[in-house]
């Protein structure tokens, strides 16, 4: 089963006129603060015992601590992993929101609006200000209870509108909308290029048969945005 994002709703920011709110799946704030854990750095010990609190079955936890401890191949050479999560499986984001539960709960606890999936947060708040306290706080809850570092690089506070979740965004009106982010169109935009480049040579009905796949995906995914917006894909 694909893990789902965890959505706590946004309300209301007084004497705002970008306030925060939350209407019809779509979140908007003043500012959003966006701590990125580091999954190299994942601890095995403290993330088998949040494991622990879902799994009862000792032949399944022995196999999970096999996958994490699998060893890792650098320059043709094979170590032991002692620590960090392996990535591009369908276990790993679901083994970040098991750790990363105690997060949502650290958030709920002080009323944050928030939006999580795996180790991607955005946190929804009423100022630049009130981003950059709660970074802190939250930067220093990773460390100090999960054993986390954040990495910076990816980690910001920001307007909503200028940064991308999920390969979505949003626009900047009071009643905003969900939007694809730039980055995500760029990425059809040359999948496009691609399929239509091999399919040279070809007949319309064979670009067509490779297209259909890619363009079924994308509408199935950001069909929520509403009409498709025109691509430039070049030649």
């Amino acid at each position: 089963m694909t893990p789902t994002p965890r959505v706590q709703p946004v309300e209301p920011v007084a004497g705002n006129p970008h306030g925060g709110f939350y209407e019809g799946g779509q979140a908007q704030a003043a500012s959003t603060a966006r701590p990125v854990p580091t999954h190299h750095q994942v601890n095995h010990d403290v993330l088998m015992a949040r494991v622990v609190r879902k799994v009862k079955d000792e032949r399944v936890l022995k196999l999970i601590r096999r996958y994490l401890e699998a060893g890792l191949m650098e320059g043709g050479v094979t170590s032991m992993r002692t620590e960090g999560t392996p990535q591009g499986g369908p276990l790993s984001p679901l083994l970040s929101n098991i750790l990363l539960d105690d997060l949502d709960r650290e958030l709920e606890r002080r009323g944050l609006s928030f939006c999580r999936y795996a180790d991607d947060c955005n946190i929804y708040v009423g100022s630049k200000r009130a981003g950059e306290r709660i970074m802190q706080a939250v930067t220093a809850f990773l460390e100090r209870r999960l054993k986390l570092k954040v990495n910076a690089s990816k980690s910001a506070v920001a307007r909503p509108w200028e940064r991308k979740f999920l390969g979505y965004s949003m626009t900047w009106h009071k009643k905003p909308k969900l939007k694809i982010a730039q980055p995500s169109r760029e990425r059809l935009a040359e999948k496009i290029r691609k399929v239509l480049r091999e399919a040279r040579g070809g007949s319309l009905k064979q670009a067509i048969e490779r297209l259909n796949p890619v363009l079924r995906g994308w509408v199935a995914y950001s069909g929520r945005c509403g009409p498709v917006i025109p691509l430039d894909v070049g030649h």
